[in-house]
Formats: structure tokens, C-alpha cells, sequence
């Protein structure tokens, strides 16, 4: 059975709410505007790496970046996580300038690398011994 994932932010909602309607100003379309929205997709982070094997020890140190989806060359809302030892933390919000409608990039641990290798493998290949 697997544990439950924990997850949390480094300010309150409303402090991070209020930092995403400064950045985006009048901008709803192609922007990350609701906090709520972080918090989903902390959730779906820590789920995806449990899928692939990853400890929540080995979670820490985690980071993602990502944008609202845009268009080639458009101004969007790009936000940083970081995955701590007691949950998941907005570590940045910031306007980003997309020039190819990236949508996101992970940082993993090597220890998070090393449990996905470890649960592929174990996965892949089942090894029986036999007396």
C-alpha cells in the first residue's frame, strides 16, 4: 500500500494567489491565474513520480518549472516547485517571454533517477532463483 502524498506551499493561497495576479496583470488567457491550480499540479507531480517507482525520500530536492501553455513567442506565467521534505513549495513566479511553447522541465535528484533505473528494472526483468 502506498503512503499518502503531503504536500504543501510556502505561503498561504492567498499569498500566492496575490503574486500571480500581480505577475499576470489583466492576463487571463495563456497564464497560470489560479493557486488552486499549483496545488492540483503538485499533487499530479508526486503521483506521477510514485507511479515510476520514487520514494517520497527521494523526492526532496525535486524541482519543476513550468508555463502555461503559449504560443510561439507570447508572454506567459512561469512557476517554479521545489519538492522539501515536507511537501511541495512554489519557489518562483515569474512572466516568462516563451520563444518555443516549452511547456515544462524536472530537475530529479539522483537518488529519484536511481528508484525510477530501479523500479524499470525490476519491473522489466523478473528474476527467479532456482534450488
Amino acid at each position: 500500500m502506498r503512503k499518502k502524498a503531503r504536500n504543501s506551499y510556502s505561503a498561504p493561497f492567498s499569498a500566492v494567489q496575490e503574486k500571480l495576479d500581480e505577475v499576470n496583470g489583466r492576463a487571463r488567457a495563456r497564464t497560470i491565474s489560479e493557486a488552486r491550480w499549483l496545488f492540483d499540479m503538485a499533487i499530479e507531480i508526486e503521483t506521477e513520480l510514485r507511479i515510476r517507482g520514487v520514494s517520497i525520500k527521494n523526492m526532496k530536492g525535486t524541482q519543476v518549472h513550468f508555463a502555461a501553455h503559449g504560443r510561439i513567442k507570447t508572454v506567459t506565467t512561469g512557476v517554479h516547485l521545489e519538492r522539501k521534505t515536507t511537501g511541495w513549495f512554489v519557489t518562483g513566479i515569474e512572466k516568462l517571454y516563451s520563444e518555443n511553447g516549452k511547456c515544462s522541465v524536472s530537475t530529479l535528484t539522483p537518488q529519484a533517477a536511481d528508484d525510477i533505473i530501479r523500479y524499470k528494472i525490476d519491473d522489466t526483468f523478473k528474476v527467479t532463483v532456482h534450488n
